[in-house]
């Protein structure tokens, strides 16, 4: 179960990078995403640009849930997401 945290390309051209914080693999595959937030506020377009990152990382990585982890309780957001392309789990670490 290695983790791996290298870059990953959204478009076919290579303009456009994303490096999500955790990917769990098996078998060299990508089997989770896991993005990890450290903030304690709620800054401007939080949490709609945090979702659409996690998102990304699973379209570009084939993955049908994205795992998002904060070490503070964020009691505005529910325990899970379900939407197109797939679904988030909220995790208070």
């Amino acid at each position: 179960m290695p983790l791996g945290t290298a870059w990953h390309q959204l478009d076919q051209a290579d303009q456009v990078p994303l490096r999500p914080d955790i990917v769990w693999k098996v078998g060299g595959t990508a089997a989770a995403v896991i993005d990890a937030k450290y903030k304690a506020e709620k800054p401007a377009g939080y949490p709609n640009a945090d979702l659409y990152q996690l998102l990304a990382y699973c379209t570009v990585l084939g993955l049908p849930v994205g795992h998002w982890s904060t070490p503070v309780a964020t009691p505005h957001l529910p325990d899970m997401f379900s939407g197109s392309p797939g679904s988030i789990f909220f995790a208070t670490l």
